[in-house]
């Protein structure tokens, strides 16, 4: 996996993102390294509970790219997944649960394809249905995949990923900004945000202060989630310190955003809560599921 970013608080601002209604099936534009043979192209099931069973198609270029055996990536440990090829070009997945289980959270769907070109192509998502005690559907939609290293106008962003976003292929950039939010084009659409619209932002939303045992003080950190990416927050004392350390503890994740709240119990803190020492300095990066 890929570190993107490290964005520290003192900079950042509060902008309002799109907020993702359950149930939904969610995907974004995917960067491939040109030099890779293989990649793995994560789709996230995003559910509340109410669904037990789901099955959807994959349809895709076989010039292109060839699809392989089907991972689920979850803790959900009632479920599985099984996927056959139904025709030429196109997959049916399908995650069911012996025991008619509700899925309960979020399911990462890991579609792995052998790259054979350099050529653009689209993986297509459709047929999607869904078992459930209310009959909630979800809407087909388009994965948007840029596989190989077709970058006419080499901003290191491949055509296909330009066209989805705007309609061309010289709208973004590796630096640029498109949408004058701060952050480039290219760290947006490794984030999972859009990179043409600047309510679609990483960021930390609150930095509060929390009451603990003995008079002590925290602090809570929240910020901006998409599904898709695995977050973590690092910490350090010293200001002029290069050396990060990850906090050991869990967040608590809504549909929106994650929060972590430091109560000194991390890895190396030794006890001390933010109010114990001077100073103590946070990041969050972002990896993106592969």
């Amino acid at each position: 996996m890929k570190n993107l970013f490290g964005l520290f608080l003192s900079i950042l601002t509060a902008v309002s993102v799109f907020a993702q209604e359950n149930p939904a099936l969610v995907a974004y534009n995917f960067i491939i390294d040109p030099t890779k043979t293989q990649v793995s192209v994560p789709v996230v099931f995003q559910c509340e509970g109410n669904v037990c069973s789901l099955q959807f198609d994959i349809t895709y270029d076989t010039s292109s790219v060839s699809a392989e055996t089907v991972e689920l990536d979850t803790t959900e440990n009632t479920h599985f997944v099984k996927s056959n090829e139904i025709t030429d070009g196109t997959h049916r997945i399908v995650i069911y649960s012996c025991t008619n289980n509700p899925i309960s959270g979020n399911i990462v769907i890991k579609i792995p394809f052998e790259i054979l070109s350099a050529n653009p192509t689209r993986i297509t998502i459709s047929n999607v249905t869904m078992s459930s005690c209310d009959g909630t559907s979800v809407e087909p939609f388009t994965l948007k995949f840029g596989a190989g290293s077709v970058d006419t106008d080499n901003d290191t962003i491949p055509d296909i990923v330009e066209e989805d976003y705007c309609g061309n292929i010289t709208c973004l950039a590796e630096s640029a900004d498109y949408d004058l939010d701060g952050l480039s084009d290219k760290d947006e659409i490794l984030a999972g945000t859009d990179p043409t619209d600047n309510d679609s932002i990483f960021e930390i939303k609150e930095f509060d202060t929390t009451d603990l045992p003995d008079d002590k003080k925290g602090t809570t950190v929240t910020w901006t989630y998409e599904l898709g990416r695995i977050y973590k927050l690092k910490w350090r004392n010293i200001l002029s310190s290069t050396d990060w350390v990850e906090a050991n503890s869990p967040t608590v994740t809504t549909n929106t955003t994650k929060s972590w709240t430091d109560d000194g119990s991390s890895h190396q803190m030794n006890g001390q809560a933010p109010s114990d020492v001077t100073s103590r300095i946070y990041k969050v990066t972002i990896d993106r599921l592969e």
